[in-house]
């Protein structure tokens, strides 16, 4: 999981940040944080997308691996928030490539971003575009494939998980 922070209030990232604390413990369904979009299976977009941030949010797409998934959390990624209106705001992340999961809120709470998560473990299972070898990236095309490959242990983990809140 690689966390691109556009610009708005950073209240997301917050958010973010706290599903890798012990209360939440997001490292259990094998979602870990890298520092590179090349070890990324999951790309979690936070905050409105204007002109200087979308441009790093396309040179990080270049880098990745393909599949990769695309995560907005927040009102602001999913749709512009309270920035939709302002003279800067440029799009928001389905502006430049869709989405595979949406977390709406301002912010959303660690929950809602764990379940998310989740979702999109769900997604990767269901799909098999997954069972293929990623690919290294592409120079000359930015656009992505929308899905990741997630071990076992994190499939086990999010159904087992999803059956005790059922």
């Amino acid at each position: 999981m690689l966390h691109v922070g556009c610009s708005g209030c950073n209240a997301c990232s917050v958010e973010l940040s706290a599903c890798f604390e012990p209360r939440y413990d997001i490292e259990r369904y094998g979602i870990r944080a890298v520092d590179s979009p090349e070890y990324a299976d999951i790309l979690v977009i936070t905050g409105a997308i204007n002109e200087k941030s979308s441009i790093l949010l396309e040179a990080t797409l270049k880098r990745t691996y393909k599949p990769i998934m695309l995560m907005a959390v927040g009102n602001c990624a999913c749709s512009g928030g309270v920035f939709q209106q302002k003279n800067n705001y440029f799009k928001a992340v389905s502006g430049i490539e869709n989405a595979d999961v949406y977390v709406p809120g301002c912010p959303p709470e660690p929950k809602a971003i764990i379940d998310g998560f989740k979702i999109a473990i769900q997604k990767n299972a269901d799909s098999d575009m997954y069972k293929s070898k990623r690919e290294q990236p592409d120079e000359n095309n930015s656009s992505s494939v929308i899905n990741i490959a997630l071990n076992e242990t994190a499939l086990n983990a999010a159904n087992s998980e999803a059956k005790k809140s059922v």
